[in-house]
């Protein structure tokens, strides 16, 4: 699923329950791709999801993942309900051919609410 900012997604929130999601600073284990509004990407190490509930869940990966800020956007492998630390994503910073590209594969980390 393609991940750029501001663009919708699809799925549900699974992550225990709304409570665990919307206290600030507890970490939430997945959330559901239907709970996202979209994706902002805050730094080479952070994203921060918007949630369609108006809450907002960080997720700090484990290390910098190569052009994520520059690209503001990246594609989360899997077809999954769940966005869970240590997914992969998938940074595309070029086009190599049609339907190749080149980029950089990273893992999200743990999941935090704002």
């Amino acid at each position: 699923m393609h991940f750029p900012g501001g663009i919708l997604i699809a799925g549900l929130l699974l992550a225990g329950s709304a409570d665990a999601v919307r206290a600030p600073g507890r970490i939430a284990g997945c959330i559901a791709r239907a709970a996202v509004r979209h994706s902002e990407v805050q730094s080479d190490r952070r994203i921060d999801f918007h949630l369609r509930d108006g809450g907002k869940v960080r997720n700090d990966l484990p290390a910098a993942c190569q052009s994520l800020l520059f690209t503001g956007q990246f594609d989360l492998s899997g077809s999954g309900q769940d966005i869970c630390p240590g997914d992969a994503i998938f940074v595309p910073n070029r086009a190599w051919a049609p339907g190749e590209y080149v980029g950089a594969t990273c893992a999200l980390g743990a999941f935090s609410t704002l």
